[in-house]
């Protein structure tokens, strides 16, 4: 015989749920559920235990009071210190002067002007004495002026020519002028040969057309 597990009365075998008290015969007893709630449970390894929080009491509602914040003071550094601004530099001129006040104006004072560096000497510039100086402009005038001349120009281009002038300039505006008077040579040459030869009937009839009575009687 099966007994309840609520109140003591007597079942018969595979009652489900009491007929005295109406319990379900397949839950165990309330008190031993109590007991198994009651047990605590393993803690699994690896994993720590949740923190509990207490239970936060209920705010009631009224007007929230006014709270003052305490100054918050700087922090103090006992090993920092204050250090002092750098001076600024002063500009003190040598020799200042005054310019005479105007009127409407306060005396402003007046500076000199800061003294400019000397200017050095080109090292790749040859000196004036120098045979490798250049020629001024009054110099190239004055050897193209001697160069004209018939007679002594041609006597200084070949003396120049040959190096008897000591300035290099001097020597190779010679030889220029000597270059091209041979190309005028050769042009002149190489021109009276062709009138000779080639249009000596044409330069006749056009002499003889240009001066009435006259002719060109070629050797």
């Amino acid at each position: 015989m099966a007994v309840c597990q609520n109140c003591g009365a007597s079942l018969p075998d595979g009652a489900r749920f009491c007929t005295e008290c109406g319990a379900r015969q397949d839950q165990e007893p309330a008190a031993a559920a109590a007991v198994t709630a009651a047990e605590p449970v393993p803690e699994t390894p690896g994993f720590p235990e949740a923190p509990a929080f207490p239970e936060a009491e209920p705010i009631a509602a009224s007007e929230p009071a006014e709270m003052e914040m305490p100054p918050i003071a700087a922090p103090v550094f006992p090993d920092t210190q204050p250090q002092a601004e750098p001076a600024q530099p002063v500009f003190t001129p040598a020799q200042p002067f005054y310019a005479p006040p105007q009127a409407g104006y306060a005396d402003i004072p007046v500076y000199p002007p800061m003294s400019q560096p000397a200017r050095t000497a080109d090292p790749d510039k040859p000196g004036k004495k120098s045979r490798y100086a250049p020629m001024s402009s009054a110099g190239v005038a004055l050897a193209l002026v001697l160069l004209s001349i018939p007679v002594v120009g041609f006597v200084l281009m070949i003396l120049w020519s040959c190096g008897v002038c000591r300035k290099i300039a001097r020597r190779n505006l010679a030889r220029g002028y000597l270059i091209l008077f041979i190309l005028a040579l050769i042009v002149l040459i190489v021109g009276a040969l062709l009138v000779r030869f080639v249009f000596a009937d044409s330069v006749t009839g056009i002499f003889e057309s240009l001066f009435p009575g006259y002719t060109i009687q070629w050797g």
